[in-house]
């Protein structure tokens, strides 16, 4: 009896402490894979934690610290995507009683969206031509004139009329070409390059066949923007291990003034009035240079000014963020060169008081946001999601 009894309690105290560590086991597991699906939908997509798993322990949150609620940012149907497959660049055509948004897709074919359409419209395409390796489209959208300029990975050039318009166009205009940001402004600048140097030049946007050439240089790693009808800006291309520098050519007087630099990683972003320069450095720290004043306020975002875009009246910025930045070296070259992926969450920043304003929490979306763009009424922006080339717009109520 008494061995019988021995027996049972050896074997009870066999299945508890099975019992025990099965539970322990199975709990440590769904802890850590609970753990890991947080990391996974919260911090990077799976191909960067694949790709990249250093970039999970050298991260670091990125919301201001003056982040406030606005009652004026009101948002209509916000988010919306407009094409699911792969887009290469839009722009925005506005017509005495519509908007549209025009848009090439990865196979060169054009569409337009109206934006004054419903909820539930979808794109239609005004293009059948089909183009080899479209890489970069330029848009001259108008009433008198529409036409896309495809640029192929080959070098070749397509120039498609849309609207059945007859428009006289000189081989010129193939070349690179760049419109001013200024809503007031119909400067066009096309560039033209040889073994020695590289021209801007003028173009006559009434033929398209006059040229005047405006400056020429050695130098031919630039990044430009137009503003107004009398600046243009030349930024070295940006490189985190290299100082940068920033100048403005100032075509009435034909002077060139450096406004910026030597900064590491220097990135640039001229507000359409002149006054402002955004810049970035290779920290990721943004910062608002007041031309006039000749001061900087720095910002509490981190971001790369060329992930923002300047309201048309200069008065506020949108800016596509990371919602965590990496503290490894070469993010900025690696992000430029399209092998970072970032989760952006969409702010809005008041020029004036710093203050930020969440408009899209992008870890819902899983968002790299590129090519912002605002319609000229200011009732849409525009953006291009990196991780598939998707197109999307976000509505404000008017």
């Amino acid at each position: 009896m008494k061995k019988n009894l021995t027996i049972i309690i050896i074997t009870l105290t066999v299945i508890s402490t099975f019992l025990l560590l099965t539970y322990f086991f199975i709990s440590k597991s769904e802890k850590f894979t609970t753990i890991t699906q947080n990391i996974n939908q919260n911090l990077f997509p799976a191909q960067i934690i694949k790709n990249n798993p250093d970039q999970i322990k050298n991260s670091l949150d990125n919301s201001p610290k003056n982040e406030s609620a606005s009652d004026d940012l009101k948002l209509e149907n916000p988010l919306k995507v407009i094409s699911s497959e792969p887009v290469i660049d839009f722009d925005y055509k506005n017509q005495a009683t519509t908007s549209l948004l025009v848009f090439v897709d990865r196979k060169g074919h054009v569409f337009e969206y109206n934006l004054n359409s419903e909820q539930d419209a979808t794109p239609t395409k005004i293009s059948q031509t089909t183009i080899y390796q479209p890489q970069k489209a330029d848009f001259l959208l108008g009433l008198d004139k529409n036409l896309v300029v495809v640029r192929s990975t080959d070098g070749r050039s397509s120039l498609i009329p849309l609207y059945q318009t007859k428009d006289i166009l000189s081989q010129r205009l193939i070349n690179n070409f760049q419109k001013s940001k200024s809503l007031d402004s119909n400067l066009i600048i096309t560039t033209q390059k040889d073994s020695s140097y590289i021209g801007f030049y003028k173009l006559n946007n009434k033929d398209f066949l006059s040229q005047e050439l405006l400056y020429k240089t050695p130098f031919q790693s630039w990044i430009t923007e137009v503003v107004g009808d009398d600046v243009i800006t030349f930024t070295t291309k940006p490189d985190e291990r290299l100082k940068g520098l920033s100048y403005w050519f100032n075509l009435k007087t034909k002077s060139l003034e450096k406004t910026l630099g030597p900064i590491a990683g220097l990135v640039t972003n001229v507000s359409p009035d002149k006054k402002y320069i955004l810049y970035s450095n290779n920290k990721g720290d943004l910062n608002i240079y007041n031309k006039e004043s000749r001061s900087t306020k720095t910002l509490t975002l981190k971001s790369i000014a060329s992930k923002c875009l300047w309201a048309n009246d200069s008065s506020q910025i949108f800016c596509a963020a990371p919602a965590k930045i990496t503290t490894n070296l070469n993010y900025l070259n690696n992000w430029l060169k399209g092998q970072n992926i970032t989760h952006d969450n969409l702010w809005l920043i008041d020029r004036e008081s710093g203050k930020t304003y969440l408009m899209v929490d992008g870890l819902k979306y899983m968002f790299d946001i590129t090519n912002l763009k605002l319609s000229p009424d200011e009732n849409v922006l525009s953006f291009i999601n990196k991780n598939n080339s998707s197109l999307w717009i976000l509505r404000f109520v008017p």
